[in-house]
């Protein structure tokens, strides 16, 4: 299978060559392993735009680019729960900077105990 996928020459943007470059090779071995063990010969009509179209997706939602959204404030407050029964109530959080994530829980009475 001879296909001429991307040259360094004709990739135009702001990606880095190298990470078009690991694309490019996983989508390669991608296929080669469908056509090897799956017995699979897809014909690609735009390889290109498949790679291309990986590649600045990774690149998107990888990017360090703060979005501003609209932030709507909503009072939430606790209900008890039926007497004999109980509330597991829980929340979490992650910090964008550093990945650190975080979780919690409380377990309450109809009392709040």
């Amino acid at each position: 299978m001879k296909v001429n996928v991307l040259s360094r020459e004709k990739w135009k943007g702001d990606v880095p060559w190298s990470t078009v470059f690991v694309f490019t090779c996983w989508h390669l071995w991608c296929w080669r392993n469908k056509h090897v063990f799956q017995n699979e010969d897809t014909v690609l009509f735009c390889p290109r735009q498949v790679i291309c179209g990986a590649t600045q997706e990774w690149i998107k939602s990888t990017s360090n680019r703060t979005i501003r959204v609209n932030k709507v404030q909503i009072h939430v407050t606790w209900e008890p729960p039926r007497p004999g029964k109980f509330k597991l109530n829980v929340d979490g959080s992650r910090r964008s900077i550093t990945s650190c994530i975080s979780a919690g829980g409380v377990i309450r009475d109809p009392f709040g105990d």
